[in-house]
Order: C-alpha cells, then sequence, then structure tokens
C-alpha cells in the first residue's frame, strides 16, 4: 500500500512539476516578447532620432496609457535627455553663428592645432582670410607651411619651435601668406598654449588678422613722413616744432647749421 501510494505521489509531483514549468516557459515567452518588443522600438528610435531637432518624442504603443513602470520611466528619462540635448545643441548653433558673423565682421580667423593627432581646425573666416571656402579642405601644420610665403616659412617653423619650447603665455607673429589667385597677404596670429592634465602641450590655439591694408597704411606713412622731412631739412629758413608745453621736439638742418648743434 505504501508503495502504491509513494508512486502515486510520485507520479502527482513529476506532473506539476510540468505543469509548473510548462506555464513558466510560457509566461517567459510572453514577458520576453513584451520586453523585446519594447526594447527593440526604443533601440530603433534611438538610431533613427534628430536629437537637434527636439521633436518626434518617444512613446510605447501599449493598450494602458496611464500604466506606469519601469519602461515609462526609461521612455520618460529618454524624452527628458532628448529635450535638453536639442535645447543645448540649438544654444551651440546660435553662439556659433553669433561668433562666425563677429569674426567676418572684423576680418579675424580662429583656429586651434592638436599635438595629439596632428589635425588643424579653422574657422569659416580663417579660410576666407587664406582665399578658401569654408571646410573646402581638410588641414594640417604642412598644408599650413605651403600656403606660408616661402621666404617666411623659417619664421613660422622658428616661432613654433620657441613656443612649444619656453611659452606659458600668448605669442605674436606676423608673416606673408599666398592666395590661390598668387596674392600675398600679411596676417598677425595670436597663439595660445593648452595644456592636458599631465601638463604636456596637447593644442596650440589662436587667431589670425589680416593686417595687409593696416602695414600697407603704415609704409605710406612712413614715406609720407620722410617726404615731408626732406621738403623741410631743405628749406633756406630756420624751422622748429614745439609741443603744447613749449618744448623743442623737432627742427631742421638750417637750426643745426646756425646754432652748430644736431
Amino acid at each position: 500500500i505504501y508503495s502504491r501510494y509513494a508512486e502515486r505521489m510520485i507520479v502527482l509531483l513529476i506532473s506539476n512539476g510540468i505543469i509548473v514549468f510548462v506555464i513558466s516557459v510560457f509566461l517567459l515567452i510572453i514577458f520576453n516578447q513584451s520586453v523585446t518588443k519594447h526594447l527593440k522600438h526604443i533601440a530603433n528610435y534611438l538610431e533613427d532620432v534628430d536629437m537637434a531637432s527636439g521633436q518626434n518624442m518617444l512613446s510605447l504603443k501599449r493598450d494602458n496609457k496611464t500604466k506606469k513602470d519601469e519602461f515609462s520611466l526609461v521612455v520618460h528619462a529618454i524624452n527628458m535627455m532628448h529635450e535638453k540635448t536639442a535645447t543645448t545643441l540649438k544654444e551651440l548653433l546660435s553662439t556659433q553663428k553669433a561668433l562666425s558673423r563677429a569674426q567676418a565682421t572684423a576680418h579675424i580667423g580662429s583656429w586651434e592645432w592638436s599635438l595629439v593627432d596632428g589635425t588643424l581646425e579653422w574657422s569659416d573666416e580663417n579660410y576666407r582670410i587664406f582665399g578658401l571656402e569654408p571646410k573646402s579642405q581638410e588641414l594640417d601644420y604642412d598644408i599650413f607651411l605651403e600656403k606660408t610665403h616661402p621666404d617666411d616659412r623659417h619664421l613660422v617653423e622658428a616661432f613654433v619651435e620657441e613656443v612649444l619650447a619656453h611659452s606659458d603665455s600668448k605669442s605674436v607673429l606676423e608673416h606673408r601668406i599666398i592666395l590661390p589667385d598668387e596674392t600675398v597677404r600679411i596676417i598677425h596670429h595670436i597663439c595660445t598654449v593648452v595644456r592636458d592634465e599631465t601638463g604636456e602641450i596637447s593644442h596650440l590655439t589662436g587667431t589670425t588678422q589680416d593686417i595687409t591694408e593696416q602695414k600697407q597704411a603704415r609704409t605710406e606713412l612712413v614715406k609720407l613722413q620722410n617726404y615731408l622731412s626732406n621738403i623741410i631739412n631743405s628749406m633756406p629758413s630756420a624751422l622748429v616744432g614745439v609741443d603744447k608745453e613749449g618744448v623743442v621736439t623737432q627742427w631742421n638742418h638750417e637750426v643745426e647749421h646756425i646754432t652748430g648743434k644736431s
């Protein structure tokens, strides 16, 4: 009797175990399908969404619209990130446009040279100063040297060596460049060293300004001053110049001839 009872119990336990196992597998399949569906929907959204637009927020297709669970929290977090990212990108874009307008107005470009990978980044106005369309080509230090006047390349190379060896502050350089149409221009650089967390120089950044017209104006002014000085010195009369305090600041050769002093 006990043997038969034991056999029945074993059969019953096995049957119940099989039933529980089947039900568990069934529930697992249903749960997995639901989870997989939502995760695939979220993955597709993250792959296709345009974060800069701030539109097309993520939502899950479900019967119970008010249901709050882990997926709802994930969707809310993603939408919050989407909205904040879009706002930040719009602000950065607005700032970049304002900077571009300011650089174009002042005819001042900016640049950044990475000593880590050798890349050279120029602002749009920096391209224009060199007679190029913005973002028209990839840049590096060698390409920059090619655009520098051959007689000034040694100045640029010596300047870079000096900055890398000793400078921890802003450095200034003026040199000539040759535009694609063979026009020669004079540019003025202000260079700043950027160091990484170990103290090593990782980047050089700076500005570029076309000072060709200023240089030409100064040259013409010096010529005019020399011309006027020659006229004054050639006059037979003694001429003396004084400032508003009555201090003598200049005189011509006739004064030196009369007084015997130069």
